[in-house]
C-alpha cells in the first residue's frame, strides 16, 4: 500500500510539466477505454438489437422460404454493420471529452500560468501521484464568444486526476482543498467541477466534498447509447452548496 508521509501539494513548476502531462494523458486514455468498453456492451446487449433481428428474420425468410440458417447470418452481419456506423458517429461526438490535445494539455505551464488560473501537484517521495487545475469559468475550448450574461467570478476544475495506485487516500481531496484556498485568493466565489454519470468515483467525491449538482449538459444520445455530463457548484465564499436537486445515477446506467 502507498503511504501518503511526507506528501508536498504545491504549484506545479515547469520541472513538472512532462511528468504531470504523462499522468494526465494515461489516466484519460484509461478513461477512454473504460467508457468505449461501457458502450459498446450497452449497444450489443440491448434487447431492441436481438428482437429487431429476430424480426427481420421471420419477416424475410418466412414469406421466402429461406433457410434460416443463411437469413440470419445476413441479418446478424447487416444489424452489425449498421450499428457499427451508428456508434461511429455517437463516439465521434463523446470522444472529444477525452482528448489529449485539448488546450491547456499543449503547454500546462503557460496554460494554467495565466491570471485567474492555477495547476497543483500533490508529490510523494519525488514523484508526482495527483494534478488539480482551475481556469475561468467562462472559458472555451473552441474560442466562442462569451455571453454577457457569464460571470466571472466563478472557476472550473478543469483537471483532477491521482495515480490510480494512490487512489482512496485522500490525495484528491486534500488537492481540492487546497484548490479551493487558491481559487478564493484569486477573487473566485462559485468552483466548478465537470464530469459524467457513468463516472461513479468522480460523483461520489464531488458530493463527498460538499458539491451539489447543478445541471445536466451535453446529453448526447443514439438510442440506446447516452452520454451524460454533468456539472456540480460549490460556494466558496459563504461555503454553501448550490443546490438544485439530486441526481439519479442509476438513468445513466440503463441498457
Amino acid at each position: 500500500m502507498v503511504s501518503t508521509e511526507g506528501e508536498v501539494i504545491r504549484e506545479a513548476s515547469p520541472a513538472d510539466k512532462k511528468e504531470a502531462l504523462t499522468l494526465i494523458t494515461e489516466i484519460l486514455a484509461q478513461e477512454q477505454s473504460l467508457e468505449f468498453g461501457r458502450q459498446i456492451k450497452a449497444l450489443f446487449s440491448h434487447y431492441s438489437l436481438w428482437v429487431g433481428s429476430a424480426i427481420l428474420i421471420l419477416a424475410i425468410g418466412i414469406p421466402f422460404q429461406l433457410p434460416v440458417a443463411a437469413v440470419s447470418g445476413f441479418v446478424f452481419m447487416a444489424m452489425f454493420f449498421i450499428n457499427k456506423i451508428r456508434f461511429q458517429r455517437f463516439w465521434h461526438k463523446v470522444v472529444t471529452l477525452f482528448s489529449r490535445k485539448a488546450k491547456d494539455l499543449e503547454d500546462l505551464n503557460s496554460f494554467y500560468g495565466a491570471d485567474g488560473r492555477v495547476m497543483l501537484v500533490s508529490v510523494i517521495a519525488g514523484r508526482i501521484v495527483g494534478v488539480i487545475a482551475i481556469r475561468e469559468g467562462n472559458y472555451h475550448e473552441e474560442g466562442t464568444e462569451i455571453s454577457e450574461d457569464e460571470v466571472d467570478d466563478c472557476c472550473e476544475v478543469s483537471r483532477i486526476y491521482v495515480h490510480p495506485r494512490c487512489r482512496r487516500l485522500g490525495i484528491a481531496t486534500r488537492l481540492m482543498d487546497e484548490i479551493e484556498d487558491r481559487a478564493l485568493d484569486k477573487g473566485y466565489q462559485i468552483l466548478k467541477v465537470k464530469t459524467y454519470a457513468t463516472s461513479k468515483d468522480m460523483l461520489e467525491f464531488c458530493f463527498k466534498n460538499d458539491f451539489d449538482r447543478n445541471y445536466a449538459e451535453n446529453f448526447i444520445e443514439m438510442y440506446p447509447l447516452k452520454f451524460i455530463t454533468i456539472t456540480f457548484e460549490k460556494d466558496l465564499d459563504t461555503d454553501k452548496n448550490i443546490h438544485v436537486g439530486g441526481y439519479d445515477t442509476s438513468s445513466s446506467a440503463e441498457g
